[in-house]
């Protein structure tokens, strides 16, 4: 992410680092830890992927950026190194989990 961080514009990119409990946002004061509740099931599922990516599509990052366009251009440098996990396909194989 360091060559993205460097491109013209980037002011910020937020990680799951970033949205625990007592992290500082870049400009807000305290910057609360973000979650999505889930299916009203009470438990918080943390926006970024923490330590692994566990869907197709899962974010990891936000580009703070002074322009949707250069945002977009750093996202566009961002790079991750993903190792193949055995996919999970059935609810029966992920209740042995």
């Amino acid at each position: 992410m360091q060559e993205a961080q460097t491109m013209p514009g980037v002011v910020r990119i937020l990680t799951h680092h970033d949205c625990r409990p007592g992290a500082t946002h870049w400009h807000h004061g305290s910057f609360q830890q973000i979650f999505i509740k889930c299916n009203n099931t009470g438990r918080d599922t943390a926006i970024f992927a923490i330590d692994k990516v566990v869907y197709f599509g899962q974010p990891i990052a936000a580009v703070v950026a002074t322009t949707v366009q250069q945002a977009k251009d750093a996202a566009a440098r961002v790079r991750v190194q993903y190792k193949q996990l055995t996919p999970i396909i059935t609810i029966e194989v992920s209740n042995y989990l």
